[in-house]
């Protein structure tokens, strides 16, 4: 009888456990996938703004380097002006 009394503890002690493990998890379960949640919007938010931001960097390189063309179009146009008028 003793040889089978000790497995029998044993499973008592495991299901024990077991037990409180799922408690625990029933616990704290739902406040840390809220937090997961919560970190997951705030990443997102992150990301669309860093998205919006590259954008608008994008534009004003482009909007930069139309005015530097323009700008050298026109000292081009200056200098062509200033030979003619001194070529005269």
């Amino acid at each position: 009888m003793c040889i089978f009394l000790i497995p029998l503890q044993a499973m008592g002690r495991a299901a024990t456990a077991f037990s409180r493990l799922a408690d625990t998890t029933g616990e704290e379960l739902p406040s840390t996938m809220a937090a997961i949640r919560l970190f997951s919007l705030e990443i997102s938010g992150l990301t669309l703004e860093l998205s919006e931001l590259s954008q608008e960097a994008s534009d004003g390189i482009i909007k930069s380097a139309q005015a530097v063309k323009q700008q050298k179009w026109e000292f081009v146009k200056l200098v062509h002006l200033l030979v003619n008028v001194l070529s005269q």
